[in-house]
């Protein structure tokens, strides 16, 4: 179950099934696992590299190697982990910083929506904010890793959720983990 606190951030437009089911993994499981006062940009970051389910997930999928997905996904992790409080909130919030890129990602949204097809609003979207944001430290790790604003929008028009990347492959992968 979502809480309302999430619906409140998207009363005015329609949530995508998949968004709600990242935020559920968010509020119910990985707020669980590692306790928070508030939901941050990490939290989103790891549940999209986390979740499959997601578009986020997908379309990092077709823009960047796996092992970079997986090695992003441990330094988020160790990083929530680090920031976890001894005692856990019972409720649920959102910091700032996110509710902000909740506004970014209707915009990006109300830009370029019409490429997708069942008009409502997805996790690709709120990523497409984060990668926007310039005072975002997630834009300056994804750019590490081969990911731009522009490189994710391409995906976003393309209209094609899981199509992998041409110039990424696996056997890359296996020369970089032996």
């Amino acid at each position: 179950m979502i809480s309302e606190t999430f619906k409140n951030y998207f009363d005015d437009v329609k949530c995508s099934d998949e968004l709600i089911t990242l935020f559920d993994y968010i509020e119910n499981h990985l707020t669980k696992e590692v306790p928070t006062k508030a939901i941050n940009i990490n939290h989103f970051v790891f549940a999209s590299l986390t979740v499959k389910e997601s578009y986020a997930y997908k379309r990092l999928y077709s823009c960047l190697r796996s092992i970079d997905m997986l090695n992003a996904q441990e330094v988020l992790y160790r990083s929530l982990q680090k920031n976890s409080p001894t005692v856990p909130s019972n409720k649920i919030i959102y910091d700032a910083k996110l509710q902000e890129i909740f506004n970014k990602a209707k915009e990006e949204f109300k830009k370029y929506g019409h490429y997708n097809a069942n008009g409502t609003i997805s996790s690709d979207y709120v990523l497409l904010a984060i990668l926007s944001d310039d005072a975002n430290i997630m834009k300056e790790m994804f750019s590490r890793i081969g990911l731009t604003y522009n490189m994710l929008l391409e995906k976003v028009k393309s209209g094609n959720i899981i199509e992998r990347n041409n110039d990424i492959e696996e056997d890359d992968l296996d020369e970089e983990t032996e």
